[in-house]
C-alpha cells in the first residue's frame, strides 16, 4: 500500500516563529486573506501584524465558521475575491 503525504513546501515551527511570518508570506504575495478560530485568530493579531507591515504584506483576517463544508468554502473563496487577496494563511 502506497503512503501519500501532501504538505506545504516550507513548514517553520519554534519559539518565536510567528514573528518571522511576514517574511515568508511576502515570498508568496502582497495580500494576505488570513483565515482561523476566534482565539487563534486573537492571539496571533497583534505578532502578526507588526511582521507584516515591517514586511510590506497587507492582509485581513476572517473567522474560520468551524466546519470545512462547500457552503464554508465557498464563502472564503467569494471573500478571498472579493479583497483580491493573493495569499491565504
Amino acid at each position: 500500500m502506497n503512503k501519500i503525504m501532501i504538505s506545504p513546501s516550507r513548514y517553520v515551527q519554534g519559539s518565536g516563529a510567528l514573528a518571522d511570518i511576514g517574511k515568508h508570506m511576502a515570498l508568496l504575495g502582497e495580500n494576505a486573506l488570513v483565515i482561523g478560530g476566534t482565539r487563534g485568530l486573537q492571539s496571533a493579531e497583534k505578532v502578526l501584524t507588526q511582521s507584516c507591515q515591517e514586511n510590506n504584506v497587507a492582509f485581513s483576517l476572517e473567522h474560520f465558521n468551524g466546519e470545512c463544508c462547500r457552503v464554508e468554502i465557498d464563502r472564503l473563496v467569494l471573500l478571498a475575491q472579493n479583497k483580491q487577496a493573493d495569499l491565504i494563511v
